[in-house]
């Protein structure tokens, strides 16, 4: 592949990409913290109420340590909806909605969790 390919597809990726939209976001740490702890483990699905409740009392815990997160939880899961970080689906158990983390948005964090954390090699 040439550079000039490589370097089309790469602005395109940029521009599209949930995983780069996570990354370059104006609260990208913040955002990979609270979205890796309630989506990125175990649960990899939650009920919106449950997930706003959870990530606004995170969102509190980070401003009181200087953070700048003005947004409520609601407001920034709606960001992150719209930019395709997260997938919204109607719950088959209940009444409502449910939010996930969509495959380039769990790429993201699982690549910023492997740079926090490197692996030793053998």
């Amino acid at each position: 592949m040439s550079t000039l390919s490589t370097a089309y597809a790469a602005d395109r990726l940029a521009k599209e990409s949930p995983a780069w939209s996570l990354l370059r976001g104006r609260n990208a740490s913040a955002a990979v913290a609270l979205l890796g702890t309630h989506l990125g483990g175990e649960e990899r699905r939650r009920p919106a109420p449950e997930l706003f409740e959870l990530i606004d009392a995170d969102l509190q815990e980070l401003r009181d340590h200087g953070f700048e997160l003005p947004q409520t939880a609601q407001a920034y899961c709606s960001e992150w909806r719209n930019e395709g970080i997260l997938i919204r689906r109607v719950s088959e158990e209940a009444r409502g909605e449910t939010f996930e983390l969509s495959p380039g948005a769990l790429m993201a964090i699982q690549f910023v969790t492997q740079l926090a954390e490197p692996r030793q090699a053998v």
